[in-house]
């Protein structure tokens, strides 16, 4: 009597039947499909489709990679116009009120000045984040002299800026892209709120126009007249010499 025994020996696709009784070898049997080819044509069509799979997948990524930066881009420059548009506002406002605003909404409509005045034609969004700038605050007098982007993302535009933003060159973050307006350098010899002076009038050390204390050949009034050189005359009362 026979004692049947199987061992089933799988290997990729094919397998292997083998039967023992009394330890010898009766019967070896190949599966139906072990006369054909390792891989079957489906196989490879199975195999060409994954590798097109693969493909169609690497080439979207960097298809959407691709509108992603020029997306970003161009967010970018509408960073910079937007950013420049407050800048450009606060300086027409110290212009007009030699003070910085205290408020975005000053900007908007300027009611210090006689006839009501926008520097801002709107009140503009980050175009990064899409949230409200940050405002920069001045820290003598605590009013807004620049707006900056709340965003913490690196930035992909990191050189050629234009000359006013100059700073921006090298930055790792849209948060440190600043536009402030700064005051322009004082020239020496002259007091805040009236260029060309030192005395408080154009052109004047004493007050007077046209005169220097200490110079000489100028009275002391401001005629502009030189002393004459005929010798003083004497008083009448008063008595010569040996009289």
């Amino acid at each position: 009597m026979f004692m049947p025994f199987r061992v089933f020996f799988n290997v990729v696709f094919s397998a292997v039947f083998i039967d023992f009784a009394d330890g010898n070898l009766l019967l070896l049997r190949m599966p139906h499909f072990a006369n054909k080819p390792f891989l079957s044509n489906r196989g490879f069509a199975y195999l060409a489709l994954l590798t097109a799979i693969v493909i169609i997948g690497i080439s979207t990524s960097a298809v959407v990679r691709y509108w992603s930066n020029i997306s970003l881009r161009e967010k970018e420059k509408e960073l910079l116009f937007r950013g420049d548009q407050y800048r450009t506002a606060i300086e027409r406002y110290v212009k007009a009120n030699s003070a910085f605003p205290q408020s975005i909404d000053d900007l908007l409509q300027d009611k210090r000045t006689p006839v009501m005045k926008r520097h801002l034609r709107q009140k503009y969004k980050d175009p990064i984040s899409g949230e409200d700038f940050m405002e920069i605050r001045d820290p003598l007098t605590h009013r807004i002299n620049g707006v900056y982007s709340p965003s913490d993302k690196e930035p992909l535009k990191k050189a050629n800026f234009p000359e006013q933003d100059q700073d921006f060159e090298g930055k790792t973050k849209y948060g440190e892209w600043q536009f402030v307006y700064k005051l322009p350098p004082r020239q020496p010899g002259t007091i805040p709120g009236q260029p060309g002076t030192t005395a408080g009038l154009p052109g004047t050390t004493t007050g007077q126009p046209g005169t220097i204390a200490g110079q000489s050949g100028v009275t002391s009034g401001g005629t502009g007249l030189r002393p004459s050189n005929k010798p003083p005359i004497q008083n009448p009362t008063q008595s010569g010499p040996g009289q």
